[in-house]
This record gives C-alpha cells, sequence and structure tokens, in this order.
C-alpha cells in the first residue's frame, strides 16, 4: 500500500536505506576461505569501504582501504538474460534491488508512447526472470521520471524521492510496503 511516511526531512528515510555494517563477508575474510565472492557480495564490500572510516577494517586498523575499482576488477564478463516479459519499454524510471523477494523493483518513468508513468514493476531473478506489474492499493505518487529510490530493509519498503513529472520538478517523498 502507498502512503506518505510522515517525516521530519526526507534526508530521514535516506538515512534508513541501509545499515552500514553488512553480514555479507569481507573480501579477505571470503579470499582465506577460497571462495570467489558474489557481485552482490562485491557491491556490499565496495559499499562497506566506503561507509567506513579510514584505516579501520572490518577487523581492525588496516593500512589502506582498497578502492571501489580493485574491488569491483574481477566481477566477470556481460550476459544477456533471457527474461519473460510482456511488451516494456520505460526510459528515466528508477530501479533498486529487493533483496527479500530477490528482485528488481522498477517504478515511474517515461513509457514508449512518452507518457510519465507511475506503476510498479518486478523483474524476479531466480530461475526465468519474469516481468510482471505489482498491484498497489491507495493513493498513488503522481507519474514521474528520474526520481530517487531505495530499499528501506527496516521496514520492508520501497522509497521514492522527488524527479520530474508533468507539471515539473516535484519535491516529495512516499513509500511503498513490500
Amino acid at each position: 500500500m502507498l502512503t506518505r511516511p510522515r517525516l521530519l526531512s526526507p534526508i530521514l528515510v535516506f538515512a534508513l536505506a541501509a545499515p552500514l555494517i553488512s553480514a555479507a563477508p569481507t573480501e579477505a575474510a571470503t579470499r582465506a576461505h577460497g571462495k570467489r565472492l558474489t557481485v552482490r557480495e562485491r557491491m556490499l564490500e565496495a559499499r562497506n569501504h566506503a561507509m567506513r572510516p579510514a584505516g579501520l577494517g572490518p577487523l581492525g586498523p588496516v593500512a589502506s582501504v582498497p578502492s571501489i575499482s580493485s574491488t569491483f576488477s574481477a566481477c566477470g564478463s556481460w550476459a544477456t538474460l533471457s527474461a519473460v516479459v510482456t511488451p516494456f519499454t520505460r526510459d528515466s524510471h528508477t530501479m533498486v534491488y529487493d533483496p527479500v523477494r530477490d528482485r528488481l523493483l522498477i517504478f515511474g518513468g517515461i513509457s514508449g508512447t512518452g507518457d510519465f508513468t507511475n506503476d510498479v514493476w518486478a523483474l524476479s531473478l531466480g530461475g526465468t526472470p519474469t516481468l510482471t506489474q505489482v498491484t498497489t492499493s491507495g493513493t498513488p505518487p503522481p507519474a514521474r521520471q528520474e526520481t530517487a529510490a531505495i530499499y528501506d530493509p527496516g521496514r520492508d519498503r520501497l522509497v521514492i524521492f522527488s524527479g520530474h513529472g508533468s507539471s515539473g520538478e516535484l519535491n516529495d517523498v512516499w513509500a511503498l510496503s513490500l
């Protein structure tokens, strides 16, 4: 259900985006066990390094913090996903990863006919990827493009902020409970 959260400032929503410490193993710990990091683990590792004060590692002080480029240096190669999709064209949308349901959530953007949209779609990532429209309730936010969005793991919801609508710039915050 879409609801307008009661907030003192939109910045408070972004502070809820993710914990500073992840349950994912660190790159050093994974290498010690002889296992290759998944792309998700590399992303979490890069996020943790970016959020960590310089010189402080997961196991205590470190001489240097690896850069994001060194974290992603051996990620792999591109591959086309064969997905079961309905005819779908979208531009200037926003997309976030929902780790609880292992899917990508796509919100808003401009449709293939040039209209602003405010619908939500989910692309499942397990098995054969399938694109389906998410059924929502309540009053949806105004249709928009180029919005910012996060997955809020503490409240299991999609949070969107701002964007451009048919009436111009938008400066609002909306949440969709998942």
